[in-house]
């Protein structure tokens, strides 16, 4: 993906990794000394692992939210409750082990995020939206999902754009957040994070009857629909046919053309 590496200077030592209280996941900045001020050093391999965590604890949420039996279950958990019932632990970490944030909080609207870096005008979601998860569950993964966007936009902008779904404003606006900031929106837009693409069950199936398969290649398929999906036409499937093979079936990329140009030469 691209991140710059860690150039601290020598004989510094590296900066402290701080949990938040509510669990979401940790920022690690290192903190070298410039003539004016300090720099932030952002671990490579650190956005990956927390996209792993966030989705995992969204995966999660969902299993607990298909278990309660109340009326107005979301239209999603309708769907794909029968699947999310009946899903292990290994087959919700495979869900979460998805090269795309399977967490979204408008992130492709930026009118949305220029109303909400003004704390004044931001008070409350412009529509009274009906929170997803309760409040404490939702503001955690509000939080995490927005350290995990603050830090992958700030390492590496055109990558974190691909797989967190995200226009090029709103990711300039997450850019220069604080960790004040990010506290502060999780509280008052918790309503906001839901799960990606929760008006297509049908993709969401899909997704989550790959994770209770232990072939690899339904896995890959899994990650190349969801990047095309988050990405638009950044990332295209390498086959025409169904990214979801079902039974022995097997499906390998189309060879490219051979290039019959023949090059004249001077």
């Amino acid at each position: 993906m691209g991140l710059r590496k860690d150039h601290r200077p020598a004989g510094k030592a590296p900066g402290k990794r701080a949990r938040p209280a509510d669990g979401s996941p940790a920022v690690e900045v290192h903190r070298g000394t410039e003539a004016h001020g300090a720099t932030h050093t952002l671990d490579a391999r650190r956005p990956l692992r927390e996209l792993y965590e966030v989705n995992q604890y969204l995966v999660d949420l969902l299993q607990q939210a298909a278990r309660t039996d109340r009326a107005g279950v979301h239209p999603l958990l309708a769907e794909v409750r029968d699947i999310l019932l009946r899903m292990t632990p290994e087959s919700r970490a495979r869900a979460a082990r998805r090269a795309f944030l399977l967490v979204n909080m408008e992130f492709d609207n930026g009118t949305y995020w220029r109303q909400v870096k003004n704390p004044v005008r931001s008070e409350s979601s412009p529509e009274a939206r009906r929170a997803m998860f309760p409040r404490a569950a939702a503001v955690q993964l509000a939080r995490a999902a927005l350290t995990l966007a603050w830090y992958s936009v700030c390492a590496d902008p055109d990558a974190a754009r691909v797989f967190l779904g995200m226009t090029a404003a709103v990711s300039d606006i997450i850019g220069q957040l604080s960790l004040t900031d990010i506290a502060r929106i999780a509280q008052r837009r918790f309503r906001d994070v839901r799960p990606r693409w929760e008006d297509r069950p049908d993709v969401w199936r899909k997704f989550l009857l790959a994770a209770r398969s232990s072939d690899f290649r339904r896995a890959l398929y899994a990650n190349l629909r969801g990047l095309q999906l988050v990405g638009g036409p950044v990332v295209k499937p390498t086959t025409g046919r169904d990214v979801y093979p079902s039974g022995n079936s097997r499906t390998t990329p189309s060879s490219p053309p051979r290039n019959r140009t023949r090059v004249q030469r001077d």
